[in-house]
């Protein structure tokens, strides 16, 4: 994936609100929104998994006029189409991609993977799902979980074949948005999850039983021997936590890797920092690279503001930070979202 910014340097930003399979009618629904710093894109198209592109539907969106009202036409930013008499077998993966036009000129464009998945496993409450995707949406919490998993087999593979993979973790787990789609990228793996959230590990260790899910603390150690994975996933972790909680935690995954595995995190980095466009940030990554002085109250209910934060920071800082512990493998600016870096990194 690209930086994804438009030709004149505009960010790009896209979300996937549905992305569902319906095995008996043979019909695949893809639905969500995207704009660039100019507002609403003028058109939205979608690859088919034959390479043919689609012109999308947009359906009015007031209620994203209402949650970004700086937004210029974002109630005219949504795309939906339907795709008929699609044969998916279970277990089959389907690659398309989002692309939004300007003047008849591609600016931006988000790869999707999906996964008819051979499994159903139960769903949590909602109040589960909010917690981890702002939303109680059934098909947002499936469609995000599903399309995150695909991201992560198609950046591990250059690194790493996932069939190789005998045990994960995904570190801050959750109620397994993620976890559910990741035994199917890793199907040689025994899963693994930690959180804070007791009561999702609570509830995800019933949903997933051959899985081994912990609730943790705020700081290490991890109830791990050494070396005892071959891949790691923190996505949307470090993003909420101080640069001295970081450190202590780079430090016990990389106790927890084998020499060798990979760490896939991400982070707030510089174009994610464009969007909020805030001096204070802008001001302390030009000064020391690294923002975390605006508490985060997502976690109220298990972590205060004072360990729980949003977090900005340059790719000098992680790189100077994060390479004492990991061999940088990839970066990928805006990579998740079309909004977090994503670093692949190596075991040292």
């Amino acid at each position: 994936m690209s930086q994804h910014r438009a030709n004149d340097g505009i960010p790009v930003y896209v979300q996937v609100d549905i992305l569902d399979y319906d095995a008996s009618a043979h019909r695949l629904e893809l639905a969500g929104w995207g704009v660039t710093r100019r507002g609403a894109a003028e058109r939205y198209e979608i690859v088919a998994p034959d390479g043919s592109r689609v012109k999308a539907d947009s359906v009015p969106r007031p209620d994203l006029a209402q949650a970004h009202p700086a937004v210029d036409r974002i109630d005219q930013a949504s795309f939906s189409i339907v795709g008929e008499g699609i044969d998916l077998a279970p277990g089959q993966v389907i690659e398309t991609a989002i692309i939004l036009m300007e003047g008849g000129v591609d600016v931006g464009m988000l790869p999707i993977g999906f996964r008819n998945s051979a499994r159903r496993i139960p769903l949590p409450d909602p109040d589960f799902m909010r917690r981890v995707a702002n939303s109680n949406s059934q098909k947002y919490f499936l469609a995000s979980g599903n399309r995150h998993a695909q991201d992560v087999a198609r950046m591990l593979r250059p690194h790493r074949d996932p069939r190789e993979v005998t045990a994960f973790l995904d570190w801050g787990c959750g109620c397994g948005r993620v976890t559910r789609h990741l035994l199917e990228v890793f199907p040689n793996a025994k899963p693994h999850g930690t959180d804070i959230d007791y009561e999702a590990i609570e509830w995800l260790s019933g949903a997933i039983p051959e899985g081994e899910f912990h609730a943790t603390g705020l700081l290490p150690p991890l109830p791990y021997p050494d070396a005892s994975f071959d891949f790691v996933l923190a996505s949307s972790v470090f993003t909420h936590l101080t640069a001295e909680v970081q450190d202590a935690w780079l430090r016990e995954l990389h106790r927890v890797l084998r020499p060798g595995a990979i760490l896939m995190a991400t982070t707030h980095g510089e174009a994610a920092a464009e969007w909020v466009r805030d001096p204070a940030i802008d001001k302390a990554l030009r000064k020391t690279g690294f923002f975390d002085s605006a508490p985060d109250e997502g976690l109220g209910h298990i972590a205060s503001g004072d360990y729980y934060r949003a977090t900005f920071q340059t790719a000098d800082y992680t790189r100077t930070h994060w390479l004492e512990y990991f061999e940088e493998l990839e970066r990928r600016v805006a990579g998740l979202n079309f909004h977090q870096d994503v670093w692949m990194l190596r075991r040292r």
